[in-house]
């Protein structure tokens, strides 16, 4: 939890306009995905660089595996391995019966994690969702 923290507060000071956008995953969210299977480290040279969650949810009318946290530690950014995981993930996920996307909501201006997501071969499919409460509501 202490490199995600870091991960973000390197991000925040070099993109100051996504704070109070981006949030650290809580605790409680890590340790349910490790417990589904549900997370993944990304390494690097056998080192650890990253982690990624997901889960799989019904959003409104969307049925998918969704991102809930994807984050590289500063030392290993610019490598694409977010991008790297991402395709190994939707491979993964090409043969379950629930659904094989992968889904996402990124802050308009964070372009790394943007640029990521297209690397990744994903597209984006709305800049701007209006959704009622009862849309959402699970």
């Amino acid at each position: 939890m202490q490199a995600i923290e870091r991960a973000y507060q390197t991000t925040l000071l070099k993109m100051p306009h996504l704070r109070g956008l981006l949030e650290p995953t809580q605790m409680a969210t890590v340790e349910e995905a490790i417990t589904h299977a549900n997370a993944f480290i990304i390494y690097y040279r056998q080192s650890p660089a990253g982690l990624f969650i997901y889960h799989f949810h019904t959003y409104a009318f969307i049925p998918g595996y969704w991102v809930d946290e994807k984050v590289i530690l500063p030392e290993f950014r610019g490598k694409h391995l977010a991008a790297i995981a991402q395709n190994k993930l939707c491979k993964k996920l090409a043969g379950n019966s629930k659904s094989n996307l992968l889904l996402g909501c990124i802050a308009n201006g964070n372009i790394p994690s943007i640029r990521c997501a297209q690397a990744a071969g994903r597209i984006p499919i709305l800049e701007y969702a209006f959704l009622t409460q009862d849309d959402i509501a699970e």
